[in-house]
């Protein structure tokens, strides 16, 4: 899966204003975008994705015997979610109104990482289990390492997984809060670079030229 995302190279004061023999002025519009509204920005900052630590308790053996042996059993522990990271690419794209180049910006591809997934081992007492099928608890020790010696109680231990927060995300940097960008055209031009992938769903002001 790959998305694209983009970091802009250029200064948003940019006006550009169109002026054609023929056409009456009163059908000119003046066209002013809020750039933050969808993130484009002179430049780009990635925020990486973020995590929270969930802890469990989970049990390792079900009830401690000195004597007697266990069955063992391996369970699968989720470590790490999936997450998404941003890595830029050598391409770059064009935003171009009236032949002229608006905005100039670099490619980024979305990465997902996947799950991370352990192994661990649990162990259940046995009864009816001997030498020949069982295990006995000094070796449930070394494997597991320090354990209780209450009997008939449990051994837990917490285990930590990373659940994913958010994934990372391009955030746009605005110095000295330039975050709008007004360009001048016919209503149908106008529209036609606001049809532009990167401009979808962008605030705009489109007002008639005096």
């Amino acid at each position: 899966m790959i998305k694209v995302y983009t970091l802009l190279l250029i200064s948003f004061t940019l006006s550009c204003k169109v002026s054609k023999p023929g056409i009456d002025s009163e059908k000119m519009m003046s066209l002013t975008m809020d750039l933050s509204s969808v993130n484009l920005s002179e430049t780009q900052r990635i925020i990486p994705a973020t995590f929270e630590t969930v802890t469990t308790p989970i049990t390792l053996i079900d009830k401690i015997h000195l004597e007697g042996f266990y069955t063992e059993k391996k369970l699968d522990w989720l470590v790490k979610d999936s997450y998404t990271s941003l890595k830029a690419t050598d391409e770059k794209g064009f935003i171009i109104f009236q032949s002229d180049t608006l905005m100039t910006y670099d490619i980024y591809k979305e990465v997902v990482s996947e799950k991370k997934i352990k192994e661990y081992r649990t162990f259940e007492y046995c009864a009816t289990c001997d030498a020949t099928n069982g295990i006995p608890l000094t070796e449930v020790k070394k494997i597991i390492g320090a354990i209780s010696n209450t009997v008939g109680k449990p051994h837990q231990k917490m285990i930590s997984r990373q659940k994913i927060y958010n994934h990372a995300m391009l955030t746009g940097v605005y110095p000295d809060g330039k975050k709008t960008m007004t360009v001048s055209g016919t209503k149908s031009e106008l529209e036609q670079l606001l049809a532009h992938p990167k401009l979808s769903g962008i605030k705009y002001e489109m007002k008639k030229l005096k």
